[in-house]
């Protein structure tokens, strides 16, 4: 990540709570919980990008898993086995496309595949970072409701 690491108030590594231009991929099937709401891991650090998506997708089709940590990720992507991963390109220290691949390298050679990954980016010519790492698609900040359910749309089958 460029820049400089800022202080963060402390929150927890992951929380839970209720609640669409990519290319488009297979999925992993659609995971949902047993009340057949679709699980979702969002990566993120800052406060406006998790409120933006809450609200993007703030209806009863999905259960959004917040991740602060960028080094948590692929543990709660085990943990929750979402239908997608949304991760900001610019979190943490990591980084959105070291997120990606390491999800996908965690599922390498493995029974289950990887959940596709939906890359939250800060400009155009970021698209090219996206596709490198494998992203299944991507979003420009500041995005649409309707952009970013667009983008799951083609990746999670409705119920």
């Amino acid at each position: 990540m460029l820049g400089s690491e800022r202080a963060r108030p402390a929150r927890p590594a992951s929380t839970t709570t209720r609640g669409r231009h990519s290319r488009q991929v297979a999925g992993n099937g659609g995971a949902t919980n047993l009340s057949g709401m679709a699980e979702i891991v969002v990566a993120a650090d800052t406060s406006w990008v998790i409120n933006d998506v809450r609200a993007a997708l703030g209806d009863e089709r999905f259960t959004i898993h917040e991740v602060a940590d960028p080094r948590a990720v692929v543990a709660a992507v085990g943990e929750f086995a979402p239908a997608v991963v949304i991760v900001d390109l610019q979190i943490g220290s990591m980084g959105g496309m070291a997120i990606t691949r390491a999800v996908r390298d965690a599922f390498a050679g493995g029974v289950e595949t990887a959940p596709p990954v939906i890359l939250l980016l800060d400009r155009d010519a970021d698209a090219f970072l996206a596709g490198r790492s494998g992203a299944a698609g991507w979003v420009r900040k500041p995005f649409s409701s309707g952009d970013l359910r667009a983008a799951i749309d083609q990746l999670v089958p409705a119920p």
